[in-house]
């Protein structure tokens, strides 16, 4: 449990990061908050100290699905939580915390050489948002994230095509696949983009009737992504 000034600048940093759409580790908001505590004269804890309660500030951005957190690894022989805003392949992310910088900035390996999952206290601030699914964004779009496509096996620059299927008695869905699908109509396309993702437009949900506001996601029996309302 870290202290109060600690917390509050946790509070500041993760906020201010995902208003950024920033790539980080719960490491690199520890070193911020140190960074920053000196600045204020104020004493510096340990990230030990930190990391629960930064893993638990963070839990209500990936709770609402307006973030996502992958394990990726981020040194020789370490992993650790990549939190990254569900445009973001975070496959991307570049390591901010170099081995050799002084020790408050260095990546310590574990004995496991992987950051194990934080016991989370309850969230101490309401989550909003719809667990069951995803949602659109201010246009009405809705964003196919990379740890989707990667199921498909579609990267930046790829096609991937979208068909429309089903009936309201069997609930409609959109089919998406980079390989031609015979059974389905009303077929469409979109590039993935460099973040590896791409957002289906609010007309192109609209044709396929469905009408949200959330949805989900899942396999096909032939290789394809299934969008569905959640």
């Amino acid at each position: 449990m870290c202290t109060a000034t600690s917390q509050n600048l946790i509070e500041t940093i993760v906020e201010e990061w995902i208003d950024e759409e920033k790539m980080f580790t719960a490491f690199e908001v520890s070193i911020e908050v140190k960074k920053r505590a000196r600045s204020f004269g104020q004493p510096v804890e340990r990230h030990r100290d930190m990391k629960n309660d930064i893993h638990r500030e963070l839990s209500q951005y990936t709770s609402s699905g307006e973030y996502e957190r992958k394990p990726v690894d981020v040194a020789p022989g370490v992993e650790a939580f990549v939190y990254h805003h569900a445009d973001d392949d975070p496959d991307n992310y570049q390591n901010t915390v170099v081995v050799g910088t002084p020790k408050a900035q260095t990546v310590q390996p574990s004995q496991s050489a992987v950051v194990a999952a934080p016991v989370i206290p309850a969230l101490s601030k309401p989550v909003t948002g719809n667990k069951a699914g995803k949602g659109t964004d201010a246009r009405g779009s809705l964003t196919v994230p990379a740890t989707e496509l990667r199921k498909i096996n579609a990267k930046p620059g790829d096609t991937v095509e979208v068909y429309f299927a089903g009936a309201s008695f069997t609930g409609y869905r959109i089919h998406l696949s980079k390989k031609a699908l015979n059974t389905q109509s009303g077929k469409t396309s979109y590039t993935v983009n460099k973040s590896n993702n791409f957002r289906i437009t609010a007309r192109t949900l609209k044709k396929a009737n469905l009408t949200g506001p959330t949805y989900k996601f899942k396999g096909g029996s032939v290789g394809e992504i299934i969008v569905t309302d959640a």
